[in-house]
């Protein structure tokens, strides 16, 4: 495990573009070493313009996609007897 670092960003801007850029960094490391890369997706509003980062034509490339495997994540409970 490694040590946790806390970074602060000027703006969501460059936020954004530090998160796009660790993606394609953990991916590829991931890939590499375990032949797939899993990530959880958040929903909302807040990481859309994360999202559409990710879906620039010129990152699409940059990132093996098809050893991707991707799930959505919610900070919502739902009880399993909700049914």
């Amino acid at each position: 495990m490694t040590d946790c670092e806390i970074k602060i960003f000027p703006s969501i801007v460059e936020l954004n573009s530090f998160a796009r850029d660790e993606i394609r960094r953990l991916s590829a490391s991931a890939i590499g070493k375990r032949g797939i890369f899993t990530i959880v997706l958040s929903g909302g509003s807040t990481p859309k313009k994360l999202y559409a980062l990710l879906a620039e034509k010129e990152f699409q490339k940059q990132i093996n996609w098809q050893k991707i495997h991707f799930f959505f994540g919610d900070f919502y409970y739902s009880s399993y007897s909700w049914h």
